[in-house]
């Protein structure tokens, strides 16, 4: 599992900040976290397909899930989750009986009960973000928040190759194993988050320090973001997240139609988190040298030319890992980048977080919607993905635009108005 903590303290001749050093409580949470959902992300949809579920019946367990997921994180469980780690635990606790009850379902209702139990881990990330807010030291948002997305998917491969081992161990009951262990693991993530959060302050800052990621201490920008900037960069969240959906819920099921293994299509997923991994680095430094809009628009179309390359490309294992390899510079970067983008664009990394979990819902359901009017499970699926990359795209551009001259019209004593 990728360590994120950095060594921290200050300086003893100055007195000035160190780098930025978080809790390693955090490190092991975040990442048990991560695996808990790998898990779940491609065993939920084998057990329905174990269930013969229909369509309609795949579609609704999204469905319910995404309306836990929305009214917990705007309901304000991630904020009362960040200041008492009882709320925390309990939120962990729930999600791991969740995911035993899925684990031993046998008709498709008690695997929606369970499934909707388990949407509890999605309040972990924004929860420790707050947490992390709390402290006086801290680094940037990209920075924080690529630090994370780090861990969390180290923690995402970790899971994806846990359900690759039970699928070549051969058992007709391996994939609700592997649900079994993302139970124990969100068990975990609950025991270290409330660690964690015992040591969560951080050592004031004074005055003209250095941030905790060693750069120079950031002044509020005054420039504001309309109303339709904001509302642009929400739709386009939303796009964003429904490509990654659709690729989430209907890659496993368009695979495992083609006759593809198990363990291939856990191997898949483990060559996104891998890329992932490697290149959260670089998008972290391209968001503060471009700024995370701009760079979210090179996402944007990365996206749609992988898309493109399922849909014309073929079913060969080369066009299947080559497009998935790629895929890495998609999901991590619009994941991380829609964080911060809807942080700054809606006052403050915990909000924006809890916001961006709660609208990714939103896309979620628009990505598993879309390939009903597909018949089958043919390439033709991800026609849908490509679309949503491609408007997502022009959606950003159109708000960077509005956001320029909204920006200049207040640099010239202009009012800038909502929309």
């Amino acid at each position: 599992m990728v360590s994120v903590r950095r060594l921290g303290g200050r300086d003893r001749r100055t007195g000035t900040a160190g780098p930025y050093r978080m809790p390693r409580s955090f490190t092991v949470a975040i990442g048990a976290n991560g695996a808990a959902l790998g898990i779940i992300s491609l065993t939920y949809p084998l057990l329905l397909n174990a269930l013969d579920a229909t369509k309609l019946e795949v579609v609704l367990l999204f469905v319910i899930d995404a309306c836990v997921v929305v009214a917990a994180n705007l309901g304000g469980v991630p904020e009362w989750s960040s200041r008492d780690r009882r709320g925390a635990l309990a939120t962990q606790v729930v999600a791991a009986a969740g995911l035993l009850t899925a684990a031993g379902s046998s008709f498709l209702l008690q695997l929606y009960a369970g499934a909707a139990m388990s949407m509890g881990l999605t309040v972990l990330f924004p929860c420790i973000l707050g947490a992390l807010s709390t402290g006086d030291v801290r680094p940037s948002n990209s920075y924080v928040v690529s630090m994370l997305r780090r861990c969390f998917t180290a923690g995402f491969l970790t899971g994806t190759a846990v359900v690759g081992l039970t699928g070549l161990t051969g058992r007709s009951d391996g994939v609700r194993t592997a649900v079994a262990v993302a139970g124990g693991l969100a068990v975990v993530s609950a025991v270290a988050t409330w660690f964690g959060m015992t040591r969560v302050k951080s050592p004031a800052t004074r005055s003209g320090d250095a941030t905790a990621d060693g750069m120079p201490p950031r002044r509020p920008s005054s420039q504001r973001v309309s109303r339709g900037v904001a509302l642009g960069l929400l739709a386009a969240v939303i796009l964003l997240k429904a490509a990654d959906s659709l690729r989430g819920v209907y890659l496993p099921l368009y695979a495992a139609k083609s006759g593809i293994p198990v363990s291939v299509i856990s191997g898949l997923f483990l060559v996104t988190g891998v890329g992932e991994i490697l290149i959260l680095p670089f998008l972290a430094r391209l968001t503060e040298t471009a700024g995370a809009r701009t760079a979210l628009i090179g996402v944007a179309g990365i996206g749609a030319a992988v898309f493109a390359v399922i849909v014309f490309g073929g079913r060969s294992y080369w066009t299947l890992f080559g497009s998935q390899a790629l895929y890495a510079v998609y999901a991590a970067g619009y994941q991380m980048m829609g964080v911060v983008v809807l942080g700054e664009a809606i006052g403050g990394l915990l909000r924006g977080a809890a916001v961006y979990t709660a609208v990714m819902q939103c896309g979620a359901l628009t990505g598993i919607f879309l390939p009903l009017a597909v018949p089958g499970y043919s390439s033709a699926l991800f026609v849908g993905a490509l679309v949503c990359c491609c408007l997502a795209g022009g959606a950003l551009w159109t708000a960077r635009v509005a956001a320029s001259r909204g920006y200049a019209k207040a640099a010239a004593g202009l009012t800038v108005t909502d929309g």
